[in-house]
């Protein structure tokens, strides 16, 4: 396993520790509504601070991060690194790349 996998593989664990009552995914739905909260107001904060012209409730855990959030490289740093201080984990920036919508931020 490489560094980097093993450093994302630590990432999950504890926010799974965290957040979840099961490190096993199959047995947590996405109905954990105070952390999905959260974690869509992170995103709303970063998407309407960096365009002040998107309204706050059309962002979703659906929402396109490139398209309907509109952020681009930097904005993606900077709601990864709010992420990580609202839930006190490390994420790679691999995740950051590769994520497509909230959705895919909050499975990882």
């Amino acid at each position: 396993m490489r560094g980097a996998d093993r450093v994302a593989l630590a990432a999950q664990r504890s926010f799974n520790a965290k957040f979840m009552t099961s490190t096993d995914p199959s047995e947590n739905s996405l109905s954990n509504e105070p952390t999905l909260e959260r974690l869509l107001a992170v995103a709303r904060a970063v998407a309407t601070e960096q365009h002040p012209h998107l309204a706050a409730n059309e962002v979703t855990l659906d929402s396109s991060i490139d398209r309907d959030l509109a952020l681009d490289s930097l904005g993606r740093l900077e709601l990864l690194g709010r992420i990580e201080v609202e839930f006190d984990v490390r994420l790679s920036e691999d995740l950051m790349s590769s994520a497509e919508t909230p959705r895919d931020l909050w499975r990882a």
